[in-house]
C-alpha cells in the first residue's frame, strides 16, 4: 500500500503511471495480476504500450478485464523492424480501446544513426504523427538520443498533443516542447540522473507527468521496475521544485487526465 505521507491526498483521486509496459513479456502472469492488484489499492491508473503483437493483444484483454485502471497506447518503436501497416490498421480498428499513440518516435542511439536508418525512421515516425492527428490522439514518443531531433520534427509536423516520454534531450530543446504545448513524463531514474534532474528544474509542473516505464528504467539494473516507482519519482520532483509533494501528485494526476482524457 502507499506510504501514510502519500496516502491521504489520493483519498479521492488517483494517480497515473502514463507510460508503462505491463503487458511485458518480462513479468509472468502471476507476477502481472499481483502487480495490478496492488495498483488498484494504491489507485494507481496505467497506461501501458505495448511493443509486441503478442503484448498488443494481452493489452487489449488488460484493458477489457480493468477497464477502470489500465488504459492503452499503440504504435510501433522506432528501432521494431516490422511492416507499418498492419500496425496502423490494428489501430484504427481498435481507436475506441485505446487513449494514444505510442510509443513512437526515433532513436539515434549507436549504431542506429546511420543516415539511412535515420531516414527510414523519420519516414516511419511521420506515419505515426499523421494518424495521431487524424484521430485527434495524443503522441507517445521515444526520443533516445534524439531529442533535439523528434522536438523539431513534431513542431514542424504540427504535432499538438504530445508527451516525451523519459526525455534526455537538452534543456533548451525541452524549452522548445514547452512553449508547443508538450508534456514530459519523467522516470525514477530521476534520482539519479542530472539531465533529468535538470529537466525538472527548468519546466513548469503543468507539463509533467510521472511515468514508471516498468518493468525498464528500475533503481537497480538487477531488478525489475514497478509502476508503483512512481512515487518516489513524485519525491524527487517536489524535492525539486521545493513544493509539497501532494502538489506534485495532483498536478501530475490533473495533467494526465487531460491530455489522455481519463
Amino acid at each position: 500500500m502507499l506510504p501514510k505521507d502519500l496516502h491521504e491526498p489520493l483519498l479521492n483521486n488517483s494517480l497515473v503511471d502514463v507510460h508503462c509496459h505491463i503487458d511485458s513479456d518480462a513479468f509472468s502472469e502471476d507476477e502481472r495480476f499481483t502487480i495490478i492488484d496492488r495498483v488498484i489499492k494504491d489507485k494507481i491508473r496505467l497506461i501501458t504500450s505495448p511493443l509486441t503483437w503478442r503484448e498488443r493483444f494481452r493489452a487489449l484483454k488488460l484493458r477489457e478485464q480493468f477497464s477502470k485502471w489500465i488504459f492503452i497506447t499503440l504504435g510501433s518503436h522506432p528501432l521494431l523492424n516490422e511492416p507499418i501497416e498492419p500496425v496502423v490498421d490494428f489501430i484504427e480498428m481498435h481507436r475506441t480501446d485505446i487513449v494514444g499513440i505510442g510509443e513512437v518516435g526515433l532513436d539515434y542511439t549507436p549504431p542506429y544513426n546511420s543516415e539511412e536508418a535515420r531516414a527510414r525512421q523519420i519516414k516511419k515516425f511521420l506515419v505515426f504523427i499523421n494518424l495521431a492527428k487524424e484521430m485527434n490522439l495524443p503522441l507517445v514518443i521515444h526520443s533516445r538520443s534524439a531529442g533535439k531531433y523528434a522536438v523539431e520534427l513534431l513542431i514542424k509536423e504540427n504535432a499538438e498533443k504530445v508527451v516525451l516520454h523519459s526525455f534526455s534531450g537538452k534543456v533548451k530543446y525541452a524549452l522548445k516542447a514547452v512553449e508547443a504545448n508538450y508534456y514530459f513524463s519523467i522516470p525514477p531514474t530521476i534520482l539519479y540522473s542530472k539531465q533529468k534532474q535538470k529537466l525538472v528544474k527548468a519546466i513548469p509542473i503543468d507539463n509533467i507527468l510521472l511515468e514508471s516505464d516498468s518493468p525498464a528504467l528500475s533503481l537497480s539494473n538487477r531488478e525489475l521496475n514497478f509502476p508503483w516507482s512512481i512515487l518516489h519519482t513524485a519525491r524527487e520532483i517536489a524535492k525539486i521544485k521545493k513544493i509539497d509533494v501532494s502538489i506534485v501528485l495532483d498536478a501530475t494526476s490533473k495533467n494526465a487526465r487531460k491530455i489522455f482524457r481519463i
